[in-house]
């Protein structure tokens, strides 16, 4: 919960992230490990928000690399990110300035986060599917709410509704109704000179 981000632990996450990019496929043998640590710093009370936001970018990273093995952690990485979801749209009216940044940061990873898994699990599509409406709700939440909005978090929203519809086609109609696509591109338009802080 804290604000402060403790500079060890922040350079041991940049650096596992960074890591987990360069060896790629060499992170599969320690991933069961790698996994069960970053979902403990997520849900740790002990651990400074700005780390959380950088261990779900690294379970992100790491389906990408994993592909369709992430399949063992997908129940469980989902409900994490769910958790972060309700963590990202719980927010008050006398928020402080670091909450607002913190709030930005942490839609724009899970979003990322999601894109990463969708695109890990595509040959195993219809695992992935049953979350999809829960993530359409948290998007439908956020995408009207201006105090923590940011160009790049819409822009990464559009991207993954146009992949979801481009793998599950007309089945996504009931949950990416009409009012919410004409939001989401009018929003767009709208921040597309902002410069996201």
């Amino acid at each position: 919960k804290s604000t402060t981000i403790n500079s060890l632990s922040k350079s041991g996450l940049s650096t596992l992230l960074n890591s987990i990019r360069s060896i790629n496929k060499g992170i599969c043998p320690s991933s069961d490990s790698v996994i069960k640590t970053l979902i403990e710093i997520c849900t740790s009370s002990d651990v400074s928000r700005g780390n959380k936001t950088i261990a779900i970018t690294c379970l992100g990273e790491i389906a990408m690399v994993i592909e369709g093995e992430f399949e063992k952690y997908l129940s469980s990485v989902m409900s994490l990110l769910f958790s972060a979801c309700e963590m990202g749209t719980n927010i008050g009216d006398d928020v402080d300035e670091d909450t607002i940044a913190f709030v930005k940061e942490l839609r724009f990873e899970i979003i990322q986060t999601f894109t990463c898994i969708q695109f890990a699990m595509y040959e195993k599509k219809t695992l992935f599917a049953p979350f999809i409406p829960t993530i359409f709700a948290f998007f439908k939440k956020i995408v009207n709410d201006d105090k923590c909005q940011r160009h790049d978090i819409l822009k990464s929203m559009s991207s993954f509704v146009i992949d979801t519809i481009t793998s599950f086609g007309k089945e996504m109609k009931a949950v990416c109704d009409e009012n919410f696509a004409s939001t989401l591109i009018t929003k767009l338009g709208s921040l597309r000179y902002i410069k996201h802080s």
